[in-house]
């Protein structure tokens, strides 16, 4: 079977299971390999006889039933075990189907404990075949993973599931690319789904980050610098007209990132230059001016950014700044066009294009283009850039990245890229103060900042396979007819609702029609609304310092002062509330990132870390900057001569919604 085919295909799956699947969100083989375990449980301690205390027994069957339970799926098996002349009764409800697996005369290790009301009966939550002494030994050193529960799916469900993915088996994409040592994909997510002991599920954890690593890198990797680029001079005249079109004058730290920019576009070798800098530092003036300067050589631009949300965002702010001039715009968008449209014939007529991953389509024609400005370029595959720099001939690519990377980490990420890092903040924008609190005093900070006019986000930790929980529970618990902020107009943004209506929130939250969004970590990166002053952050804990600072960085985008409050959960543990305390003392995102670097290792700083369906789950970090390194050498032979299935992996699992694995935080 193909990593990719439909996970309808397995064995087991019909059509009601299989649309169960879908619903989750799980409609390929690798999807359901991604729905990793939140944690790992391991038998106990092997007893003579049944006790109130968890326990495992090991004995002969003498006798299985089958049973039904009213009301609920599954049914029950019931076994009578002689447990070294011990005769035990137990159940294992909900697992009925073991009772087509166990026969009489088997020998097995049964974990759980007697039931507290009903006199003679062990409750068991596993049973497991072990015919010797050494099947026992094994069986009392596996993990069994705990798996979360999709809706209308059981984990034994699931589980089996699994077990027919490794029966059929599946190649590996970077077979003949990985360094030694490292276990194969099947191997590794056996090691992770069902481990024979700890190091097992150790080692198929590293093969995961490992993989992880290379799908990041691939996807922040420059294409090959090929044939004669256009040389873009700007004379002192054409320097004047661009610092006139900005509406405030560049920082220090500004002008000597476009003069890079623009040194590396005066020559032929096509430029592939990463821009760098912390949140509101100013990189989109950057870009813009290098774009102004490719127009005033009579050449296009295509402006890139990963959301219709962010592509709208720069198309507002190029109109802007570019009122009265002859610069044409265009935008388009897989949810409309507007200003130059997608056939050829008015891409000729558009100096600067705008547009997401639909401009990419081969319908759109530049015949001019001479640079291509990639924003949050870490969300574009490979393939996506490729066909965005071969919309020209050898044309200049300049990639944004809005999250700061450590300084330590830099070099073995970007390898030679070239990188342009702009420090600091502009001029006239706001401070923003950071301070922890409780639930009640953020709701009336929040009401206070809104009586003034002013706009609040409400950030909830992410949704997970049953919906957005958190978001829906506890958010419109406040804005409920009877809740504290009732009065409040306000909208709702996740990932999992419709595109439509979640741009027409944020649409509505940035125009003033809504003065509260209540949202998850959709709202990270690229929306600007200088009229929000307030950023309140539930479950703080539960979020990176680089995220966190991401989020922060939302509010004192105008002249007023902004705020941020951190609201920890009740159950964070005193590590969790100690992170937090850096966020209070420190404002640099490349200092905070060497913070978060020092206490997660890359796996989480360099954005792995997202919401999913299974636990955190990732390597210790004293082994994760080597593994970084080779993955590195990896990503630079699937770059130069990758198979399209290796770069198809590559930019899936880069995409991916699943957390990276990290088993001591399951085990």
């Amino acid at each position: 079977m193909k990593l990719f085919d439909a996970v309808a295909e397995l064995k087991g799956v019909g059509e009601q299971r299989g649309a169960l699947l879908q619903a989750a969100g799980v409609a390929t083989l690798f999807d359901l390999l991604l729905v990793t375990p939140g944690r790992y449980s391991a038998p106990p301690a092997l007893a003579q006889q049944p006790g109130t205390e968890p326990c495992s027994l090991w004995g002969t069957v003498l006798k299985v039933r089958r049973g039904r339970m009213r009301g609920r799926a599954g049914g029950f098996a019931e076994l009578r075990l002689d447990c070294g002349g011990h005769e035990v009764l137990a159940r294992l409800y909900g697992q009925g189907w073991i009772g087509e697996r166990i026969t009489a005369g088997m020998k097995v290790v049964i974990s759980g404990r007697s039931h507290g009301t009903k006199s003679g009966e062990f409750v068991a939550s596993s049973c497991v075949e072990a015919a010797d002494e050494s099947a026992l030994q094994a069986v009392l050193q596996r993990l069994q993973a705990v798996r979360p529960k999709l809706d209308g799916l059981a984990a034994g469900t699931l589980a089996r599931l699994l077990d027919a993915s490794f029966d059929a088996g599946f190649a590996d994409p970077l077979q003949g690319l990985l360094p030694p040592g490292l276990p194969t994909l099947q191997e590794a997510f056996e090691g992770v789904h069902r481990p024979r002991d700890r190091s097992a599920a150790t080692r198929g954890a590293e093969r995961l980050l490992f993989d992880r690593f290379v799908a990041l890198l691939v996807s922040i990797g420059a294409p090959p610098e090929t044939g004669t680029a256009p040389c873009i001079a700007v004379s002192p005249r054409v320097h004047e007209r661009i610092d006139a079109r900005l509406p405030f004058t560049l920082t220090p730290a500004q002008r000597r990132a476009l003069d890079e920019v623009l040194a590396d576009m005066n020559r032929a070798v096509p430029m592939r230059r990463v821009l760098q800098g912390d949140v509101g530092s100013g990189k989109t003036a950057v870009a813009v001016a290098a774009a102004l300067a490719t127009v005033a050589a009579r050449r296009q631009v295509l402006f890139l950014a990963p959301t219709q949300e962010l592509a709208e965002q720069h198309y507002a702010l190029l109109t802007r700044w570019l009122v009265g001039s002859k610069v044409r715009l265009g935008l388009l968008t897989s949810a409309g066009r507007r200003g130059g449209r997608a056939d050829a014939s008015a891409a000729r007529d558009v100096d600067i294009l705008t547009g997401t991953h639909a401009a990419l389509a081969e319908q759109v024609r530049l015949p001019a283009l001479a640079l291509v400005v990639v924003d949050e370029q870490h969300r574009f595959g490979v393939r996506n850039r490729l066909a965005a720099v071969r919309k020209g001939s050898a044309v200049h690519a300049l990639s944004i990245s809005a999250t700061p990377i450590p300084r330590t980490l830099a070099l073995s990420l970007l390898g030679s890229l070239p990188r342009s890092v702009v420090e600091g903040r502009p001029p006239g924008r706001g401070a923003v103060s950071t301070r922890l609190a409780t639930v009640r005093e953020a709701v009336s900070e929040v009401a206070r900042v809104a009586a003034r006019g002013e706009r609040v986000f409400c950030v909830y930790p992410g949704i997970d396979a049953l919906g957005a929980p958190a978001l829906l529970r506890e958010g419109q618990r406040l804005v409920a007819p009877r809740g504290p902020l009732s009065a409040i107009p306000y909208v709702m943004a996740h990932g999992r609702m419709p595109p439509e209506k979640r741009q027409a929130a944020l649409a509505s939250f940035r125009s003033g029609g809504a003065q509260l969004l209540l949202a998850t970590v959709v709202v990270e990166v690229g929306l600007d609304v200088p009229e929000a002053t307030l950023m309140v952050i539930f479950g703080a804990e539960r979020h990176g310092l680089a995220t966190l600072h991401q989020l922060r960085g939302r509010v004192g985008r105008g002249t007023a002062p902004g705020t941020c409050l951190l609201i920890p959960s009740a159950t964070a543990l005193p590590a969790a509330l100690a992170r937090l305390q850096v966020l209070l003392a420190e404002s640099d995102g490349f200092r905070l990132a060497e913070a978060d670097l020092e206490q997660r290792g890359p796996g989480e700083v360099l954005g792995l870390k997202q919401a999913g369906h299974g636990a955190m789950l990732q390597v210790a970090a004293a082994a994760q900057t080597e593994l970084l390194e080779q993955a590195r050498a990896v990503a630079r032979s699937v770059l130069e001569r990758g198979t399209p299935e290796t770069l198809h992996y590559c930019n899936m699992l880069h995409g991916a919604s699943a957390p990276v694995f990290r088993p001591q935080d399951a085990l």
